[in-house]
């Protein structure tokens, strides 16, 4: 999942969060609202196990959404891992490469296997320049 997506569900449960609370909200009788705007609640015991289940709702939404961060940030992680093996292992052909002609035994013996593609390179840049 990509930050996109990400932020398409994190719209999804806030729109989701908001519908819950516009229900509560129109599911409350009027005078019930007046009472918790003055201060005074309806029925403590009945308001208190709403407020539970809608902040369970909430928390629910919550541990979803630090789930799916936490997978994206994983899956970023061995993608990072992968690219590094991947670019450790091109340094590893790169150096064998070159210790190849320059490494240990004799120096004009391994110079002498290069020489040609040498050559090839010189009189293609002589010639690339016309000077020959």
């Amino acid at each position: 999942m990509r930050n996109e997506e990400i932020k398409s569900e994190l719209s999804a449960l806030r729109a989701d969060v908001l519908a819950l609370a516009e229900a509560r909200k129109q599911s409350e009788p009027p005078a019930a609202i007046q009472e918790e705007a003055d201060g005074e609640p309806e029925d403590d015991s009945e308001a208190a196990a709403e407020h539970e289940g809608f902040m369970g709702h909430v928390q629910e939404l919550v541990a979803e959404i630090r789930e799916m961060a936490l997978a994206e940030l994983q899956a970023d992680a061995d993608e990072i891992k992968e690219e590094y093996d991947r670019i450790a292992d091109r340094v590893r052909k790169i150096e064998h490469a070159v210790s190849g002609p320059t490494g240990s035994g004799s120096s004009l013996s391994k110079l002498a296997g290069v020489s040609p593609v040498v050559e090839l390179a010189v009189h293609a840049l002589k010639s690339k320049h016309g000077k020959k």
